[in-house]
């Protein structure tokens, strides 16, 4: 050990500065039930939820995929999800700059056969991510799904999305098989399940 080296780092060796935390304290998270006015949030949330497009094909095909979803369940999340026996969520907090309710996260259980529920469109504002909000996102899904007559569920995420991976096997899932969407370009989904 060199004694002139302090434990500072030098210029070249410093790590880029990391934003302020936002104010997630757990205890002021709120997860809910969807309402007709939290629709702006959870498309802006949805639409961007994915991964950086590495090429203008594929953010072409994400643009294609958001406004499918938006004409589809997104368009009727009270249809696709809560009068068909599932449900969808939102995570909140308040606002502490003007006081008003903010949407940072949100989740769907779809209905399925033989007691399976489908885990969909989870996904959590990019500020807010680390900080437990889809963990209790999940843990309420899951809850509200044993209260329900639910005995698993399923989810579907991308191959390339490793951290929302790690997410899932953390929060119990196991991982049952890859499927190929497509060749050219490669995308893949993986499918996981978790018994209730």
């Amino acid at each position: 050990m060199n004694p002139s080296r302090t434990n500072k780092p030098t210029n070249s060796e410093q790590q880029p500065e990391v934003p302020a935390a936002p104010s997630t304290n757990r205890s002021a998270i709120t997860i809910r039930q969807f309402r007709d006015e939290d629709l702006p949030s959870v498309i802006e949330i949805f639409a961007d939820g994915f991964p950086p497009a590495t090429s203008d094909e594929e953010k072409q095909m994400v643009a294609k995929y958001v406004q499918s979803s938006i004409e589809s369940d997104l368009g009727n999340i009270a249809g696709a999800y809560i009068t068909s026996g599932g449900n969808f969520w939102v995570a909140t907090l308040v606002d502490e700059a003007d006081d008003k309710e903010k949407v940072v996260g949100m989740v769907a259980l779809e209905k399925k056969l033989d007691g399976d529920g489908e885990l969909r469109r989870m996904s959590v504002k990019k500020e807010f991510r680390r900080y437990g909000v889809g963990k209790q996102l999940v843990e309420h899904l899951e809850q509200w799904a044993k209260q329900n007559g639910y005995t698993s569920v399923s989810l579907a995420t991308g191959e390339v999305v490793k951290v929302a991976q790690a997410f899932y096997k953390r929060m119990g899932f196991e991982q049952k098989h890859t499927q190929l969407l497509s060749e050219e370009p490669h995308i893949a989904i993986i499918h996981f399940s978790k018994q209730l």
